[in-house]
């Protein structure tokens, strides 16, 4: 069984990325997944997976 979550808007999470100090590209690098994947994240047109959920998380 697959769920959507959608807990932010793209605007909202983009600024949290900047505001930590990353650029989209240097956080996709930090949490070790393709920037495409990141922008498809962002532009909600694919969620993010449970067990990378789960790593950011945690730390």
């Amino acid at each position: 069984m697959r769920m959507k979550m959608s807990l932010i808007d793209s605007e909202s999470l983009r600024f949290l990325i900047a505001n930590n100090g990353f650029s989209v590209r240097g956080f996709a690098n930090y949490i070790k997944i393709s920037n495409a994947y990141l922008s498809d994240i962002i532009n909600q047109k694919k969620s993010l997976r449970l067990r990378l959920r789960g790593e950011l998380l945690t730390d």
